[in-house]
């Protein structure tokens, strides 16, 4: 896990200038208060969707994922909506500076990857719930190899961007495919005998 989602600064030490890793590290600063705030939330929620999973009630389960879901996008794009609108004041105050430079395209891909997040960590979180966590230790090894690979590839051909883009490359191909389908599979309602 950790080389999938820390080996960034690795990758951007190698290849970026000093501004771009600042700017890259400002926003990743920011954009982590929404997805704490995430991890608070499926923290809350791990007893009451544990407690469902082993009662066998796979509707409810399945309910209260959709609603962590929806949630938790709520949780991250009204923040994140409200960091693009004053982006200018934010980092200005976080800098000292009047006219902190900071690329409308590295915000987006970071918005891009807190959504992958919340997507990945809430269906994580409900395989873990259930006592699964062999299924992520199955494909995070893989994980974080496409991880590193996509973010030296990408790093290189867009900067700090790149390094996102990779970042998020390695869960689309990955998690976010893989828990879902998963889940669904494993909370399938179970015909009752006649």
């Amino acid at each position: 896990t950790a080389a999938t989602v820390s080996v960034d600064y690795v990758v951007m030490a190698r290849m970026l200038t000093g501004p771009q890793v600042v700017e890259y590290s400002l926003a990743g600063k920011i954009f982590a208060v929404p997805l704490s705030v995430h991890s608070v939330l499926m923290a809350t929620s791990w007893t009451g969707l544990s407690d469902a999973h082993y009662q066998g009630n796979y509707i409810l389960v399945r309910r209260r994922i959709k609603r962590l879901l929806i949630v938790g996008i709520v949780v991250v794009l009204v923040p994140s909506a409200v960091i693009l609108m004053f982006k200018e004041l934010i980092f200005g105050i976080i800098t000292g500076q009047k006219n902190f430079a900071i690329s409308n395209s590295l915000l987006g891909a970071w918005v891009l990857y807190l959504v992958l997040r919340i997507w990945c960590d809430t269906f994580a979180m409900a395989h873990l719930s259930a006592g699964r966590q062999t299924l992520l230790n199955g494909y995070i090894p893989f994980q974080a190899g496409i991880s590193i690979c996509a973010q030296i590839f990408f790093g290189h051909h867009f900067g700090a961007v790149g390094v996102m883009l990779g970042l998020c490359a390695s869960f689309v191909l990955t998690a976010a495919w893989i828990l879902p389908r998963r889940f669904f599979q494993q909370t399938r309602s179970v015909p009752a005998l006649p």
